[in-house]
């Protein structure tokens, strides 16, 4: 937990080896693993904190945030928001450090949540993006599709009457 990098490059290598089996996993799991989600339920509470600012950190990211939703959408499935709440109330993390935004104060749900949610938004804008430009990608291989070329590859000819 003291090595956010090497904790990303797990999750990352989790992920990885569930993308590229193709197979459908006979155990179902949120993370790709269900080993990954057994150990995600029963972490304690510290280490649950220091996930938790980890994850912050991964969703200011564009790079890095489709794995902080991943693991934040585990913890929010496999654990009870009592558990969240008590997890960032804590005083202390895992590593003995007290859990702070920009402040030097304890951090509350109510303030882990108001740091996540604008760089959400913002990953989904720019997904709702990457979409709309799709389409317009889509459509314009339609209408070349649809005859503006004739079979030959020429252009076809235009009635300019």
């Amino acid at each position: 937990m003291d090595h956010p990098g090497r904790l990303l490059s797990l999750f990352r290598a989790v992920r990885a080896s569930q993308d590229t089996s193709g197979e459908v996993p006979t155990i179902p799991s949120i993370t790709g693993h269900p080993s990954v989600d057994r150990v995600l339920k029963t972490l304690p509470i510290p280490a649950l904190a220091t996930l938790l600012v980890h994850i912050r950190t991964w969703n200011a990211t564009a790079r890095t945030s489709n794995i902080a939703q991943t693991i934040l959408y585990t913890l929010l499935k496999l654990r009870s928001t009592e558990d969240i709440a008590s997890a960032l109330n804590s005083p202390t993390l895992a590593d003995g450090d007290t859990l702070t935004l920009m402040r030097k104060e304890t951090v509350t749900l109510k303030e882990f949540v108001e740091s996540v949610v604008p760089y959400t938004e913002r990953h989904l804008m720019r997904v709702e993006k990457l979409i709309q430009d799709s389409w317009v990608v889509d459509f314009v291989l339609g209408e070349m599709d649809g005859g503006f070329f004739d079979e030959t590859g020429g252009v076809e000819s235009m009635d300019t009457d």
